[in-house]
């Protein structure tokens, strides 16, 4: 049987936005195992992982738990997996014989690159997240846009793409891609080697992210996939082919 994967549906072409829901079906394609994707509209992500089980990835400060996809379901074991590492270090243990996403030794290495791709997404959020809503389906649009306004604080109409604190926030953003940059060998595409990781990934999510939010024709695109000699992009392409 396979697996079922959930992602967030939006209005791009091909569905997908999300750079964690990417994450976790490329972890599946890299590992060469067959799965059903079912699309889920945001206002209803909540109510669906509690009906199947699956554990809140966030406890806020004030006790509430958040619930967010990518979620599998794995009926081969009746596991129920949320959260893109916890999908990928789910899916090294159950399929040994397949590629190893988190190698034997570094899943602390990995929560530290994490740490700082977390980071790099603190500064991407309000540049992508107007934007964002364009995509967004009607029976989902109320619900985003309270729930991003109230974390950013401010109508997602004063979020602009063109101001000098917007320029100055990608500047940012293509300043710790170079920091990430620096952290590969020269002529490497995977930062491990020859095998890619899930370092690897988490950054090509947040490139297929720019790319998916803004259109391959947009200025951003056009920008970050020529950042760094073109690096991310290639390596976004990579994962994309396989």
């Amino acid at each position: 049987m396979m697996i079922t994967f959930y992602d967030i549906q939006f209005t791009v072409p091909g569905r997908a936005l999300s750079p964690y829901t990417w994450i976790a079906k490329h972890c599946l394609k890299f590992k060469g195992l067959e799965f059903n994707t079912k699309w889920v509209d945001l206002v209803d992500i909540t109510p669906l992982c509690k009906m199947i089980g699956a554990e809140p990835t966030i406890l806020t400060t004030d006790g509430r738990e958040i619930y967010t996809l990518p979620v599998i379901h794995d009926p081969s074991t009746g596991k129920t997996v949320s959260d893109s590492f916890k999908i990928a270090q789910y899916l090294d243990e159950a399929y040994p014989e397949t590629s190893r996403i988190v190698p034997p030794g570094t899943t602390s290495l990995h929560r530290a690159f994490m740490s700082a791709v977390h980071k790099l997404e603190a500064d991407m959020y309000p540049l992508i997240i107007a934007t964002t809503f364009a995509h967004v389906p009607e029976s989902s649009r109320e619900y985003f846009r309270r729930t991003r306004e109230a974390f950013l604080k401010k109508p997602l109409e004063e979020i602009s793409r063109t101001t000098d604190e917007a320029k100055e926030t990608w500047e940012k953003v293509k300043a710790a891609f170079a920091v990430f940059d620096s952290w590969y060998e020269k002529d490497a595409v995977f930062i491990g080697g020859k095998e890619p990781c899930f370092a690897d990934l988490m950054l090509a999510g947040r490139v297929f992210w720019i790319r998916s939010v803004f259109g391959e024709e947009s200025i951003e695109w056009k920008n970050a996939e020529g950042w760094n000699h073109g690096r991310w992009s290639k390596l976004l392409r990579v994962f994309e082919e396989k």
